[in-house]
């Protein structure tokens, strides 16, 4: 599994809440990973950053009874959103 030290076998709302934890800290780092790439990469790593980071919230929203048996997705309008919003942020040079 990706999360040593977690039980999915009696995966609960202690062991999501460490988990999104760690993830929220791995972002924070990413992001700033991010700003320092070259300029021809970013859109293509930032709009993966920003998919992960709504994905991420979508599983922050879900109890932990549900993450393991309920599919969790981004819906492909919010994709394209999100890749739209990534090239303006990318284009405007705020990241």
């Amino acid at each position: 599994m990706y999360f040593p030290g977690v039980d999915f076998t009696s995966f609960d709302q202690e062991n999501k809440l460490q988990i999104e934890r760690e993830i929220l800290q791995d972002f924070d780092d990413a992001l700033v990973g991010i700003r320092q790439l070259p300029r021809s990469c970013r859109f293509g790593v930032y709009s993966a950053y920003m998919y992960y980071k709504s994905l991420y919230r979508n599983i922050k929203r879900t109890p932990a009874e549900r993450v393991m048996q309920k599919r969790i997705r981004v819906p492909n309008w919010k994709k394209l959103c999100l890749t739209m919003f990534s090239y303006g942020q990318i284009s405007l040079r705020m990241i």
